[in-house]
């Protein structure tokens, strides 16, 4: 098995390391993907917390996802853990290979 691209990357001012099974560019193009988008929301709506700030970024990310997919109109099955993870390997383990900077420092 091929190690992991490892890489520290800034969304909404905090530091985190992402790991995934691709290069280190791509990585830090999904995060200043994911940070622009939470700026511009945090930007209009100034008075939410991060973590809603969060969840409008990627409700607002898959729509956009959807729509390219052609699946606005229809809502795909959800998937399974299981089938996300057999289908989806380099996504999933991007979102369960983070780590806040500074927990990994107090903890």
């Amino acid at each position: 098995m091929a190690d992991k691209t490892k890489s520290v990357v800034r969304i909404a001012g905090n530091e985190y390391t992402l790991s995934a099974d691709t290069t280190e560019e791509y990585i830090h193009k999904v995060a200043i993907y994911v940070d622009r988008k939470m700026s511009q929301i945090q930007k209009a709506r100034p008075e939410l917390s991060t973590a809603l700030v969060a969840v409008l970024a990627a409700v607002n990310i898959t729509d956009e996802l959807m729509e390219l997919r052609g699946e606005r109109e229809t809502l795909p099955e959800t998937p399974s853990p299981r089938q996300l993870h057999a289908e989806e390997p380099a996504q999933i383990s991007m979102l369960t290979n983070i780590t806040r900077m500074k927990d990994v420092k107090n903890g």
